[in-house]
């Protein structure tokens, strides 16, 4: 069951009010309702807020909002009460956190909500309009009712050295790399079963961290590695004519961005994460597209015979783009059709990686020689790692995959070529996709259903929205059990399952480019 929404990006399940709350990318949160069997979905309703909202969580009748007015500014979150009768919200708290508060966790015990703060650079990154916020996690105490502010406090990585940190393998980079506290960037956080641990994945950097609750400090970041392709197939190659994987030499790095934490029936917690990788692109965005070939220039006033008016991304002011016109005051540039750049009057018309890129085809490398990623026919496409590359190895972003790791960082078990082999017999695999990360895996849900234990892993990169299943009851050799399909959905950026019974529940599954929110339900009859 499926329902178009204006927005749909992050999901998550209200229990004490039975509804869904969704936000978008925008500045609004949409609540949907299903009857018992979960069909029927209604908007009930939707709430506008300030800022750029980022993510949601729930407990009870309540809900925590994440929201960013800036990249530049620091966040907030606030928590809501619900009515499920009229169909309400009333605001219990707000309390301000640090800079781009991307995802946010309320704690099984209900006492502690614990947010990943992004603190993302902006788009000038690399130019002397960059700004690197410092990266943090916030950790908000509840009172003993469970609905009023206690405490919020918020835990930077200024405390490790640049030095300490590549020690445990964590990667350091970008414009700050000697500044753990500005280049570590919080992506995910999910809190365990006891509620006394929360583990945060480090995307850019690599790494994972723990945060102790009970004494509210950070564990030391832990690097997560490089993942090796011998012995796997993979397709690197976007101009090769479709999914032709093979054996193909380089690493990658894993970078996960969501994750979940379940206990086993061992009793060892486990973190399961969905190795998308991501690159540091500035300025990552584009606001004019050419037309035709030819010279453009940029004007301050506008003059007759204008093909765009762009509002200034730094400035505010407006700046008029012509075809071919010459003047005083003037910049030109040159373009193709479908040319895409971004455009300030201060740095003119530049492409989306100029300010800054971490990212170089394998077929600009110099080596190594003889690998066929730099040199082989229909190769040299393969996105690297700048900063990872040797002169005997090259290495890439992502792992293309989902692995279960220990709360130390230890690898318990990798999908290794699954997911991408998966889509391609599913007939979603996006072939535009492989010199990149592939299907670029988004998300892990867990859910604990018997004595049996499942992962959905969202598949962010298929032509269409796709959720492997996997049985990861043991842990050690879990196996693909089955797979949902949504044909009119696309791009899968967060899953929630509802428990319904013992044995079953409901996936909810909100998908970003289309913007709509699947409804799947399973139990393990299916499987």
């Amino acid at each position: 069951m499926s329902i178009e929404l204006d927005g749909a990006e992050i999901v998550a399940w209200v229990p004490g009010a039975k509804v869904a709350a969704v936000c978008g990318g925008d500045n609004t949160v949409r609540f949907v309702k299903y009857d018992a069997n979960f069909q029927n979905p209604e908007v009930v309703l939707e709430k506008e807020f300030d800022g750029d909202i980022q993510s949601v969580a729930a407990y009870g009748n309540q809900f925590a909002v994440a929201e960013s007015p800036s990249k530049t500014e620091k966040g907030r979150v606030s928590v809501y009460h619900f009515n499920s009768s009229e169909n309400t919200l009333s605001r219990r708290f707000s309390t301000t956190v640090g800079y781009l508060p991307d995802s946010v966790s309320w704690s099984p015990d209900g006492k502690t909500i614990v947010v990943a703060n992004e603190g993302e650079p902006n788009d000038y990154y690399g130019t002397s309009d960059g700004v690197d916020p410092e990266g943090s996690i916030s950790i908000i105490r509840l009172g003993d009712d469970k609905k009023s502010l206690k405490q919020a406090t918020t835990l930077g990585f200024g405390g490790f050295t640049a030095q300490q940190l590549k020690d445990a393998g964590v990667r350091l980079s970008g414009e700050n790399a000697d500044s753990p506290a500005k280049d570590i960037e919080p992506e995910f956080v999910k809190i365990t079963s006891d509620s006394k641990r929360a583990v945060v994945t480090l995307q850019e950097n690599n790494a994972m961290v723990v945060v102790n609750l009970e004494t509210g400090t950070l564990e030391t970041p832990t690097g997560l590695g490089a993942k090796d392709w011998t012995g796997l197939s993979v397709d690197t190659s976007d101009k090769d004519g479709g999914y032709l994987p093979g054996d193909r030499d380089f690493k990658s790095l894993y970078m996960p961005d969501g994750m979940d934490v379940f206990t086993a029936s061992n009793g060892t917690t486990y973190a399961v994460m969905a190795n998308e990788g991501d690159g540091r692109v500035r300025p990552d965005d584009v606001n004019f597209e050419a037309d035709a070939d030819g010279t453009f220039t940029l004007h301050q006033s506008k003059k007759k015979g204008a093909v765009a008016e762009i509002e200034d991304p730094l400035t505010g002011k407006t700046v008029y783009v012509h075809r071919d016109m010459r003047g005083q005051n003037s910049t030109a540039f040159e373009a193709e059709a479908g040319d895409e750049f971004f455009i300030t009057w201060k740095h003119g018309a530049v492409a989306d990686d100029d300010f800054y890129s971490d990212e170089k085809r394998a077929g600009k490398l110099d080596g190594p020689q003889g690998n066929s990623i730099v040199s082989g026919d229909g190769e040299g496409r393969l996105k690297t790692v700048v900063d990872q590359n040797t002169a005997d190895s090259i290495t890439g972003f992502g792992g293309r995959s989902f692995t279960i790791r220990g709360l130390d960082g230890s690898i318990v078990w990798d999908s290794g070529d699954d997911l991408d082999r998966i889509a391609a017999e599913n007939d979603v695999y996006d072939d535009g996709r492989s010199d990149d990360k592939g299907v670029e895996p988004e998300h892990v849900e867990t859910a604990t259903l018997g004595d049996r234990s499942f992962a959905f892993i969202s598949l962010e990169r298929g032509t269409s929205t796709l959720i492997p299943v996997y049985e990861i009851t043991n842990v050690d050799a879990p196996e693909h059990v089955y797979t949902f399909h949504a044909a009119n959905s696309v791009s899968p950026e967060a899953t929630e399952f509802v428990k319904t019974s013992a044995n079953g529940g409901t996936l909810l599954v909100s998908s970003e480019v289309s913007g709509t929110l699947d409804a799947f339900n399973f139990n393990t009859s299916l499987v």
